[in-house]
C-alpha cells in the first residue's frame, strides 16, 4: 500500500489536467496522454510482474509510471495550448497536498491496525481526509462533494 500511495499521487495530478485538457477542446492530446500511459503500463506489466524481484510490485511501479507520464505529458500539451502556464497552485498543488495527506493517512492507520480489517479502515480513512483536504484548500466546493455522493 505504501509504495501504491506514489501511483496514488500521480493519478491525482493526472485527473485535473486531463479535465482541463478536456476543457479548453483537446480531448485529442487527453487521448495521447492517456494512451502513451497505457502502453507503458502494460510494457512495464509484462517486464516487471514476471521479474522475481519485483513481482506484484511491479504491477504498482507500472502504475505510477503510468500515470507519472500521462501527467507530464498532460502538462505539456496544457501549456502548448493555452500559450501560458496554468495556475500550478490551484491545479496540481492542493491535490497534490490532499493527496500527501491521504499517502500519510492510510500509512498510519495501516500501520496502528494491522489486519485485513485494518487495511478497510486505512482506505476509508484515507478517503475521508483527502476529501477533506479537498474541501479545506477549496478544491473543490460542499456542493461538488454532494454531487460525487448522488445516485441517481
Amino acid at each position: 500500500m505504501q509504495i501504491y500511495s506514489i501511483a496514488s499521487l500521480f493519478a491525482a495530478l493526472t485527473i485535473p489536467t486531463t479535465a482541463l485538457l478536456q476543457g479548453i477542446s483537446k480531448q485529442k492530446e487527453a487521448l495521447i496522454s492517456i494512451g502513451t500511459g497505457i502502453v507503458l503500463k502494460l510494457i512495464l506489466n509484462f517486464i516487471l510482474i514476471p521479474t522475481v524481484s519485483f513481482n506484484v510490485y511491479g504491477a504498482v511501479i507500472a502504475s505510477a509510471v503510468c500515470f507519472g507520464v500521462t501527467f507530464v505529458l498532460n502538462l505539456v500539451f496544457l501549456i502548448k495550448g493555452l500559450g501560458f502556464i496554468p495556475d500550478i497552485f490551484g491545479t496540481i498543488i492542493k491535490p497534490l497536498i490532499s493527496a500527501l495527506a491521504c499517502s500519510v493517512t492510510a500509512y498510519f492507520v495501516g500501520n496502528a491496525i494491522l489486519t485485513n480489517l485494518g487495511t478497510v479502515i486505512a482506505i476509508g480513512c484515507a478517503g475521508v481526509v483527502y476529501l477533506v483536504f479537498l474541501l479545506l484548500l477549496r478544491v473543490i466546493t460542499v456542493n461538488d462533494a454532494k454531487e460525487l455522493f448522488k445516485f441517481n
